[in-house]
């Protein structure tokens, strides 16, 4: 019913002053109070949308700031200069890299789904923690890929033949 007269109402300020109350049936007094409340839904609704963002917002802030200050904490894997420089887990890498993760990460992607990456800043437990755990909107990968094949990922994008 509020809709109703809501739009009776908006329509009554379209046509303009010719337009009267008593002709929609309604009374000065209930025009402004459905006005009113008209305007107080809206702001509600507009105030939790935003309210809702902003906490999106600051949440992916401090769980990327948290990862960044924690990367690889928890991870007790470790990454020999060796197993990074090994051409079979780099190929296995590359292999997986170009079947599924340069659907946002590649090349023809940017500027797109995913940011660039720029590997020579990252670490590889870094780098292993956001494939297993995923981050923002990437998924985690820890169920689709095991644990050899995402350290084969790690050793491809830390390779010198890696390039975003």
């Amino acid at each position: 019913m509020k809709r109703i007269c809501a739009a009776a109402l908006l329509g009554m300020f379209a046509i303009g002053s010719g337009a009267t109350a008593s002709a929609a049936g309604l009374t000065e007094e209930r025009v402004r109070e459905i006005a009113a409340e008209v305007a107080a839904e809206v702001a509600a609704k507009v105030a939790e949308q935003v309210a809702r963002e902003v906490a999106e917002e600051v949440a992916a802030r401090i769980a990327e700031e948290y990862l960044e200050d924690n990367a690889g904490e928890d991870i007790e894997l470790v990454f020999t200069p060796e197993f990074l420089a090994d051409p079979e887990h780099i190929a296995a890498g590359k292999e997986i890299w170009m079947g599924q993760c340069t659907l946002c990460h590649g090349a023809k992607s940017y500027p797109g789904k995913a940011p660039k990456l720029k590997p020579k800043r990252y670490t590889p437990n870094f780098v292993y923690d956001r494939i297993t755990n995923g981050f923002r909107k990437m998924p985690p990968w820890r169920d689709v890929y095991d644990e050899e094949e995402r350290m084969d990922l790690v050793a491809w994008v830390l390779s010198r033949k890696f390039s975003p």
